[in-house]
C-alpha cells in the first residue's frame, strides 16, 4: 500500500509538473519572443516592424522538429525581424483570431497587421529569413512611396503588366487567343487577393512576352467567376496555348518566383522543338546566333561523302536533341563542310574531317567543340555539361561573327558527280597525276613537321579501322596447337577471325601501302593542314580532289608521308630506329629506306600496342585516335584532333 502511494505521489508531481506554463518549447535565450494575448498588441499590432509569428502546439511533432531551425532564423533576423511564438494550448482565443486550423502555423506580419500573411515555404531557417526579407522590403518600398503592385480596386498586378479582363473581352483575349494565359479570380475585399497584388504584377512582368496574366473581379463579373467554378478567392486558372476547352487549377506557390516557375514549366512543355537551320547567309547567323545565349553549329559531311539518307539521320538526330534542350531556347544551325570556312576558321573546326560541332555565345564570343562520338549520346552529354557550366570554352578567333557565305539550301537530293565532257581520262594513270603535280608551283606553305606527323598518325588509325570494317564478322579460324594432352585431344578451337592477332597482322602488312593514295593539302579558305586521297578506296577519283582543298606540293609529295610513319614512333618515345648498317639514327630529311621497311619498321615498334587497341571489338574510331595520337604520342593535341572523315565502311 505504501509502495501505490509512493507511485502515485510522482505521478502526481509529473502531471503537475507538465501541466505547468513553463512547457514552452522556446526559452529565453532562443531570441523567440513568448507571445500571448497581453502582450500580442503591443509587441506585433501596434509595431511599425515586420513580425513572424509561429503558432504552436507544444505535444506537435512536426512542432518539435521546427524548434533548431527557427531559433536559427530568429538569431539571423535579431534586430532586423520580429521572431515570436504563440502556444496555441494555453492561448486558444488568440489562435483562433488568426484563423489556425493546425500547428505548426506561421504568419507573416507586414506593414497590414491586421492582415497577415500565410507562410507556406519550406520549413528551414533560410526559407523563413528569405520571406521575412521579402516583407520587410515591400515595407520600405511602401514607406518610400513605391508601387506596391495593387491595383486601384483592390485587384491582383499594375496595369501594365496584368490584363484587366472583363465579361466582354475575356472570349477575344483569352478563349481565341493562341497565348498561354494564368488569370485570377479576386473579390476587392479579400486580404489574400491584396498580398497576392504585388507578386502577380511582378509574375506578370518577368513573364512578358511567353505567358499573359490577367485578372478578373468576380464581384463585378460573377458569370464568368461561376462558369470556371470559382468559389474562393483568389483562384487562379490556367488557359494553355491553342484551344482552350476548359482551364486547370494552379497548384503552385503564391510568390512571384513560384508564379514565374509554374508558368515557364508549362510554356517549355508546349513550345515546339526548335528548328534546325541550314546556314544560307548571314541572316540566319543573327537569327538563330546574335538573338540566343547560345547557338548548336553542326558541320556535316560533303553530300558526296554522305548521300541525302545519311544527311537526313544526323538532321534527325540534331532534330531529336532540340527537341530534348529546348526549354534552354538554343538556336541550331548546320553547314556542310568547307561552305563556311571563315566560321570553321574561327571555331577551329574542320581540316581532318567532319561530321564535326561547336556550340557558340555571340554575347561572350567563346565556343566549344564537341569532342566526344558525334552521335546523340555523344552530343546529349556534351550539351548537358554546357548547360550546367562545364566544358572547356575557347575564345572565337577575331572576336567577332565571321563572313558567312550566302549560298543556295539543300535540295535535300543525293549528290551527283559533276559531269566532264569531252574529257577522256581513260588513258591517265595515276603516277601521271602526281607527277603533274610535283610541277605544280606551290601555291600553298609546306606543313610543319608536328602538324604532318598528328595528320599521318590520324590517317594511319583511320585506315586500320576501315580495314577491320572490310572483313566478314562471320569469317572463323583455328587456333591453338597440335600437342596432344593427357587425354589424347589437343587444344585447337575455332574463334572469330575479325580482330584476332592474325587479322590484325594481316592489316598490319599492308597499312603503309594505303598512304601512296594520299596527298597534303589545305583546305580552302581556312587554310587548315589536311590529308585527302587522291583516289577512293574503289578505284575512283575523289571528287574532293582538288575542289575543298589545295594541294600542297613537295618533292616527294605522297610518298613522305609513308616515311612519317617512323619519326611518329620516335615522337612517341618508342624504340629509336637504328641504321642497320651503319648503326646511325637516320635524319628525317635522309629517309632513303624503302618504303616497306619503313612501315614494318613502325609497325614492329608499335605492334603490341595497336593490336591491344584494335582488338578492343568496342573501340571507336575516335577513341582510338585519341589514344594513339595523343594520349599515347603526344603528337596531336587536344584542338589537333578533329572528327574523321566519313566512310561508308566503318
Amino acid at each position: 500500500m505504501k509502495m501505490m502511494s509512493r507511485g502515485l505521489m510522482v505521478l502526481g508531481v509529473v502531471m503537475a509538473v507538465w501541466a505547468q506554463p513553463g512547457r514552452a518549447l522556446y526559452s529565453k535565450s532562443s531570441g523567440v519572443v513568448e507571445l500571448t494575448p497581453n502582450n500580442f498588441d503591443n509587441r506585433v499590432k501596434d509595431s511599425d516592424g515586420v513580425w513572424v509569428v509561429e503558432f504552436y502546439a507544444p505535444w506537435c511533432g512536426h512542432c518539435k522538429q521546427l524548434v533548431p531551425e527557427y531559433q536559427k532564423a530568429a538569431q539571423a533576423l535579431k534586430g532586423i525581424v520580429g521572431v515570436g511564438a504563440v502556444d496555441c494550448d494555453q492561448h486558444k482565443s488568440l489562435c483562433g483570431q488568426y484563423g489556425v486550423q493546425g500547428f505548426p502555423t506561421i504568419k507573416v506580419f507586414g506593414s497590414n497587421k491586421k492582415k497577415p500573411e500565410a507562410y507556406n515555404g519550406a520549413r528551414t531557417a533560410q526559407g523563413i529569413v528569405q520571406q521575412a526579407q521579402k516583407t520587410a522590403e515591400s515595407v520600405v518600398r511602401e514607406r518610400m512611396g513605391g508601387k506596391s503592385g495593387k491595383s486601384g480596386s483592390g485587384g491582383s498586378g499594375s496595369k501594365d503588366a496584368v490584363i484587366e479582363l472583363t465579361e466582354s473581352n475575356f472570349k477575344k483575349l483569352v478563349l481565341d487567343s493562341d497565348d498561354m494565359w494564368l488569370v485570377e479570380f479576386f473579390a476587392p475585399w479579400c486580404g489574400h487577393c491584396k498580398n497576392l497584388a504585388p507578386e502577380w504584377a511582378k509574375a506578370a512582368t518577368e513573364l512578358k512576352g511567353k505567358v499573359k496574366l490577367g485578372a478578373v473581379d468576380a464581384t463585378v463579373h460573377g458569370g464568368l467567376a461561376s462558369q470556371y467554378g470559382v468559389q474562393g478567392y483568389p483562384t487562379i486558372k490556367y488557359f494553355p496555348s491553342g484551344p482552350k476547352s476548359s482551364p486547370e487549377e494552379f497548384d503552385g506557390g503564391r510568390t512571384a518566383n513560384d508564379i514565374v516557375n509554374w508558368a515557364l514549366d508549362r510554356f517549355t512543355e508546349n513550345i515546339p522543338a526548335p528548328e534546325v537551320v541550314q546556314i544560307t547567309n548571314s541572316d540566319v547567323m543573327v537569327e538563330n546566333c546574335e538573338k540566343k545565349s547560345l547557338c548548336v553549329i553542326a558541320f556535316l559531311p560533303h553530300i558526296l561523302d554522305c548521300q541525302s539518307k545519311c544527311r537526313n539521320d544526323f538532321i534527325k538526330t540534331l532534330n531529336k536533341l532540340g527537341d530534348k534542350f529546348k526549354k534552354q531556347a538554343w538556336g541550331w544551325v548546320w553547314a556542310e563542310g568547307t561552305a563556311q570556312p571563315a566560321l570553321e576558321e574561327a571555331l577551329d573546326i574542320g581540316g581532318f574531317g567532319y561530321p564535326a560541332m561547336a556550340v557558340m555565345s555571340h554575347k561572350k564570343m567563346k565556343y566549344s567543340t564537341l569532342t566526344g562520338s558525334f552521335g546523340y549520346d555523344g552530343i546529349k552529354e556534351f550539351l548537358r555539361d554546357l548547360s550546367y557550366g562545364k566544358g572547356r570554352t575557347s575564345p572565337v578567333k577575331g572576336a567577332k561573327m565571321p563572313e558567312i557565305v550566302s549560298l543556295d539550301p539543300w535540295d535535300g537530293k543525293d549528290g551527283e558527280l559533276p559531269v566532264e565532257e569531252d574529257i577522256d581520262l581513260s588513258d591517265v594513270e595515276l603516277d601521271d597525276i602526281k607527277t603533274e603535280l610535283q610541277k605544280a608551283p606551290p601555291t600553298t606553305q609546306p606543313f610543319s613537321s608536328k602538324s604532318l606527323k598528328c595528320l599521318v598518325c590520324q590517317a594511319m588509325v583511320e585506315e586500320f579501322m576501315v580495314a577491320i570494317g572490310q572483313m566478314d564478322p562471320q569469317k572463323k579460324v583455328e587456333v591453338g596447337g597440335f600437342r596432344l594432352g593427357s587425354d589424347g585431344t589437343t587444344d585447337r578451337k575455332v574463334v572469330p577471325y575479325l580482330r584476332s592477332e592474325g587479322h590484325l597482322a594481316e592489316i598490319m602488312e599492308t597499312l603503309c601501302e594505303q598512304f601512296e593514295d594520299y596527298a597534303q593539302a589545305q583546305t580552302k579558305g581556312t587554310g587548315r593542314p589536311t590529308l585527302i586521297r587522291i583516289t577512293h578506296r574503289d578505284g575512283g577519283m575523289n571528287p574532293h580532289f582538288g575542289a575543298g582543298v589545295d594541294i600542297v606540293p613537295d618533292e616527294d609529295l605522297n610518298t613522305r608521308l609513308k616515311f612519317y610513319v617512323r619519326p611518329i614512333g620516335q615522337s612517341a618515345g618508342w624504340t629509336d630506329h637504328k641504321d642497320k648498317a651503319k648503326g646511325q639514327e637516320i635524319p628525317t630529311t635522309q629517309m632513303t629506306f624503302s618504303r616497306s621497311f619503313q612501315c614494318e619498321s613502325v609497325l614492329e615498334e608499335e605492334e603490341e600496342h595497336f593490336q591491344d587497341v584494335m582488338a578492343q571489338p568496342q573501340v571507336e574510331l575516335w577513341h582510338a585516335i585519341q589514344i594513339l595520337c595523343q594520349e599515347r604520342s603526344h603528337l596531336c593535341g587536344i584542338n589537333d584532333i578533329h572528327p574523321p572523315r566519313t566512310h561508308p565502311e566503318l
